[in-house]
């Protein structure tokens, strides 16, 4: 088998980037001939044999990054495909408008243009027009991307059905959970005071972006003015964020631990008691299932596509990110019963085990070769897309 995976990153530390990667050390495992079309590669991956087409893009802005990088994709696969070295061909979204076999769609912008939360995501004027304009030229060519896919992989039943939404065909449109690193996300005891977090004390987790307020950070912070008791740990780069100011306000700046962008997340799950992240808008969010791993239980929102992995022995699904009363309720819950949040953990774990990146990249080698139905036969003709918006 010879696989071209079209993908701006093949990495660690990328959501996105260690999907592929993944996929790339299971096709490569295999005995497969693997080609890389990024930017980034990870140097494993070719110590392990992958041919990396390097992609050349600028760094800024954004958006011409995304316009190159698909132009230039093009032009790589085309000539893989002439000169016979590859056969299957994967993309990530909007990388690709060559017909290829599966992209594997992360994020569907169409759909965050109409989320509640897309106008006030962004800090400032200048940048709000701007991401605006990002967001509706990716939704825009997206779909041709779409439309040139064999079949489209989302991780969630939220995002298929965005894709249905958008005009994909059901045939064509197939759920694959992304994997988690149970080697690297487990439970076990792990020294708080070495993680610059106190001791003796009730601690929820949050990680994510915490310069906007997409992740739900606010509302936790107001539903922990309302539990003196618990302390909050958060993940992320506080630079231009403005929760800091917001925990002053609320008087829980004594109780929230900022830490900062860290790479050492795997031992900050296991310091602390609990993970929270009521996010408004997530296609997946690999940080719940990297949680449920650590053996945390999960409280987040049914508007990400990992909470379709929880059930009420794991976690708690609160229906609105802006209900704080619910928000607290769920944190009162759990964090009031160590023996409940014990129980928990081994629900989150046993799941977090049956998803691992080896069955994940599995998954995704098995579509690649199985045949596709009529209807998505049919929709397999990329001329035809639209590019209306």
């Amino acid at each position: 088998m010879r696989i071209a995976i079209v993908a701006h990153n093949l990495i660690y530390g990328d959501g996105q980037g260690r999907i592929n990667l993944e996929i790339a050390r299971q096709a490569l495992r295999a005995g497969a001939q693997v080609v890389l079309v990024s930017v980034t590669v990870d140097p494993e991956l070719i110590r392990a044999g992958a041919v990396w087409e390097k992609v050349r893009v600028i760094k800024r802005p954004v958006l011409l990054r995304v316009v190159q990088f698909a132009a230039a994709a093009n032009r790589i696969v085309d000539r893989l495909r002439a000169s016979g070295r590859v056969d299957h061909v994967i993309a990530n979204g909007y990388t690709l408008t060559r017909p290829h076999d599966l992209n594997l769609c992360q994020f569907v912008h169409s759909a965050w243009l109409t989320s509640e939360i897309h106008d006030t995501a962004s800090a400032g004027a200048i940048n709000r027009v701007y991401q605006a304009i990002y967001t509706r030229y990716n939704a825009r060519h997206e779909r041709r991307s779409f439309r040139a896919a064999r079949k489209v992989i989302a991780p969630s039943r939220q995002t298929a059905d965005e894709l249905r939404q958008l005009g994909v065909a059901s045939a064509k449109v197939c759920v694959v959970p992304n994997g988690v690193a149970c080697s690297e996300f487990f439970p076990g005891p792990e020294s708080r005071s070495e993680l610059g977090l106190p001791e003796g004390v009730p601690i929820a987790l949050f990680v994510g972006n915490v310069r906007t307020n997409r992740k739900g950070l606010g509302s936790v912070l107001q539903a922990l003015a309302d539990l003196p008791e618990v302390h909050l740990a958060v993940v992320g780069q506080t630079s231009g964020s403005p929760f800091l100011a917001m925990a002053a306000q609320l008087g829980v700046e004594r109780r929230t631990h900022f830490l900062g962008f860290r790479k050492d997340v795997a031992q900050i799950m296991r310091a602390c008691d609990l993970f929270v992240f009521p996010s408004w808008y997530d296609p997946f969010g690999l940080v719940i299932t990297e949680a449920m791993a650590s053996g945390l239980p999960v409280i987040t929102t049914g508007r990400t596509g990992a909470g379709e992995l929880l059930n009420d022995k794991c976690g708690t699904l609160v229906s609105d990110p802006a209900d704080v009363g619910a928000l607290a309720a769920a944190l009162r819950h759990w964090l009031s019963d160590s023996a409940r949040r014990s129980e928990a953990g081994l629900a989150c774990r046993a799941i977090a085990e049956s998803n691992g990146w080896v069955a994940m990249a599995n998954r995704y080698l098995e579509l690649l070769v199985e045949p596709p139905s009529p209807q998505s036969e049919r929709d397999f003709r990329p001329e035809q897309a639209s590019l209306a918006y």
